[in-house]
């Protein structure tokens, strides 16, 4: 392969990263999921909740992260 066409390597690399990473979040939800319900915590009773949740969640992560 030519040397210009190193870019387009690059961001096929970076498509696959971003696609593993998309599938792993999902697995890591359903875990956590799967973790809650055995524990005993209820789960949300509706998507809005879920929807609720996850956003609180991920700016409590994001606050963390600034810090």
């Amino acid at each position: 392969m030519p040397l210009k066409y190193w870019s387009f390597k690059v961001a096929e690399w970076i498509a696959r990263i971003g696609t593993i990473g998309f599938v792993l979040t999902f697995i890591t939800y359903f875990g956590f999921g799967l973790m809650m319900q055995y524990y005993g915590q209820n789960l949300p009773e509706s998507f809005t909740e879920g929807c609720a949740q996850a956003i609180v969640a991920l700016i409590a992560i994001a606050l963390v992260g600034l810090l």
